[in-house]
């Protein structure tokens, strides 16, 4: 039997006891094998974030939702050697109609249209997108932020990162609207 591809398995739930044991296993497996995991996050607040992702678990809690809360809990190390793969899988399984319909460019906190990808009668080049879907581009961004992993606190990544694979990450941070 050949195994299903992300792709295939993107809106597909498992049991929320499932996923609760996946996120016991991610998290013991990063103590174990991450030399410094707790260097930049105490083991009280790592528990407690495992803690909190496993009350979300549903058994409507699509893979792709499951996926993203994973990346939270790696990223929450602050290793920039310690990642899903940079954001290429969650990407690969998007659906093009899924995604952000737009181009952008974050520069500091200000978040300009690139290209507006068809969306000419709504947008132009160089606007600055203030919200998106009702939410403030900052609570956007502040999603998207802990997911990304970087060294420390360095933000210059997670913004190098967010200007590569916006498109895909802003649907993930809004819940595929």
């Amino acid at each position: 039997e050949v195994p299903e591809t992300d792709e295939e398995k993107f809106g597909k739930v498992y049991s929320a006891v499932e996923y609760q044991a996946d996120l016991d296993q991610l998290a013991a497996r990063l103590l174990k094998v991450h030399p410094n995991a707790l260097k930049f996050i105490s083991s009280e607040d790592f528990q407690a974030l495992i803690f909190r992702k496993k009350n979300l678990m549903t058994d409507q809690t699509t893979y792709a939702e499951f996926r993203w809360h994973c990346a939270e809990v790696i990223a929450a190390l602050n290793c920039s050697h310690t990642s899903t793969g940079r954001f290429a899988l969650e990407s690969d399984m998007l659906p093009v109609a899924l995604r952000f319909p737009v181009q952008t460019r974050l520069v500091g906190q200000q978040l300009f249209v690139l290209d507006p990808m068809g969306n000419d009668k709504k947008l132009a080049v160089k606007d600055e997108i203030l919200e998106i879907n009702g939410s403030p581009v900052s609570e956007v961004l502040e999603e998207i932020y802990r997911r990304i992993p970087s060294q420390g606190y360095v933000e210059t990544t997670k913004r190098h990162e967010f200007n590569f694979w916006g498109t895909g990450m802003i649907p993930y941070a809004l819940n595929f609207p």
